[in-house]
């Protein structure tokens, strides 16, 4: 009975031991060990995988996994991150100017002190993402969804915006000057200080629901 006893409680730390290695890597260590030799990874499965600071210049992480991951102060330039999936990411004073971000999955993701001049993040979803003092001129968002995302002290100037959705997004202290912003939808979002200077409004959807018409520039002609 007592080496029963003993057996069964020998199973049971086991069982727990391989709990916590799972949880403790979630990613897959291979994958890691990967992308540090050599900067390229697709379609890998680094999930809350920690890169802080790491040397990610011109990486090729298409469709790779890094939900939940720690890139914060990363230097992601030109990097491939196309399809990938950064939602709940923290990119905090991460570079990542001239990044491809096509369709890239960064909901919840947190970014602040984000340098994302110049990237390309046409149908990215940055849904109820939060955006803090980040660097987004000359970037592309063009069908991007920012749906009850938070922007504060964001500079969007000469960015291209058309067909994004925004709705109930909350933007504060953002410049959206230059931009191009045809059919964007605002539909219920709070907007508190944000410039509007030569933005080009036509056929967006306003925050009150009405329709700006063609040929709107820098406030919405009913």
């Amino acid at each position: 009975m007592v080496i029963k006893k003993t057996v069964f409680f020998s199973c049971v730390v086991l069982a727990t031991l391989i709990f916590i290695l799972c949880e403790v890597y979630a990613f897959n260590q291979a994958d890691l060990e990967i992308l540090k030799s050599t900067k390229g990874c697709p379609y890998c499965d680094l999930p809350d995988a920690n890169l802080s600071g790491a040397d990610l210049i011109n990486a090729k992480l298409s469709g790779t996994n890094l939900s939940g991951a720690d890139l914060t102060k990363a230097n992601l330039s030109g990097a491939d991150l196309a399809n990938a999936n950064l939602s709940g990411a923290n990119l905090t004073d991460a570079k990542l100017s001239g990044t491809n971000l096509f369709r890239a999955n960064m909901t919840n993701a947190i970014l602040s002190g984000t340098n994302l001049s110049g990237a390309d993040m046409t149908a990215a979803n940055l849904n109820y993402a939060t955006l803090t003092a980040v660097n987004m001129i000359y970037a592309d968002l063009s069908s991007a969804y920012l749906i009850g995302a938070k922007l504060s002290n964001v500079n969007l100037s000469t960015a291209r915006l058309s067909y994004v959705s925004m709705v109930g997004a909350k933007l504060s202290n953002v410049n959206m000057s230059n931009t191009t912003m045809n059919f964007i939808n605002l539909t219920d979002a709070v907007m508190i200080n944000v410039k509007l200077l030569r933005a080009d409004l036509s056929d967006a959807t306003w925050a009150d629901g009405t329709k700006c018409v063609r040929g709107s520039i820098e406030d919405c002609k009913r």
